[in-house]
């Protein structure tokens, strides 16, 4: 199993975090949220409970520089499917 953590902190010392446990690359995964949602949703974001590790990954991105917060990712393990 591949686990990804993403969290954003912002300046004021708030964050957003999400968690991810996929067992391919490809599939789609539901998401654990946690921290000060209302952060996203101020924006209007919609918050998904369920998607591909990369659609995360470029969520969080694009996140970082709109939002100007500090991006930090952690990962383990693997994936137990390699689809293609």
């Amino acid at each position: 199993m591949f686990i990804k953590t993403y969290t954003l902190r912002f300046s004021d010392g708030r964050s957003v975090s999400a968690k991810i446990e996929a067992e391919s690359p490809m599939g789609t995964y539901p998401i654990e949220w946690s921290g000060d949602l209302e952060l996203l949703l101020t924006r209007k974001e919609e918050i998904p409970e369920k998607m591909r590790v990369s659609t995360l990954n470029s969520l969080f991105t694009i996140w970082e520089k709109d939002l100007g917060a500090k991006l930090k990712t952690e990962s383990s393990g693997t994936y137990d499917r390699e689809e293609r």
